[in-house]
């Protein structure tokens, strides 16, 4: 992408993806990114938690009742996670992380990996509330392009 304008008016939600997986360099790049993302008085409410294994992506899939099931087909999902103890603004400081993640993603090539939105379920253990999970994968759209 030659300009943040440009990356915003290609991107593009895919819920199709080959099976080709994410190099252990494209998903450190991911999470770098998360990383990055600003947060309300550097509270850093946020956590991330990469799940590649395919029964827990199926799993994941379920996570609402649309608009989720593309997930257990995706190379990983990122689920994003925050705490409301933390800071009064972690929905909004979780969201951003969730933003950087997937335009992060859209580096790797116009639409090639994806990051698209879902409540999640998982129990997490303590004060920690769920905010999204992100599908991540090369789509069947522009695979080989």
């Amino acid at each position: 992408m030659e300009s943040f304008s440009e990356l915003i008016k290609a991107r593009r939600s895919m819920r199709k993806f080959t099976e080709e997986e994410l190099t252990q360099e494209q998903v450190v790049t991911l999470m770098k990114a998360a990383l990055m993302a600003p947060t309300s008085k550097r509270s850093n409410a946020w956590q991330f938690i990469v799940v590649d294994e395919k029964d827990k992506l199926k799993e994941l899939s379920y996570c609402k009742e649309q608009a989720s099931q593309f997930i257990a087909d995706a190379a990983l999902a990122v689920v994003v996670v925050a705490d409301p103890l933390a800071s009064d603004v972690w929905i909004e400081d979780a969201s951003i992380a969730s933003i950087y993640l997937q335009l992060q993603a859209e580096e790797y090539g116009a639409g090639k990996l994806l990051g698209a939105g879902a409540r999640t379920f998982y129990g997490f253990r303590y004060a920690f509330r769920r905010v999204c999970a992100r599908g991540v994968g090369y789509s069947f759209a522009v695979a080989g392009a």
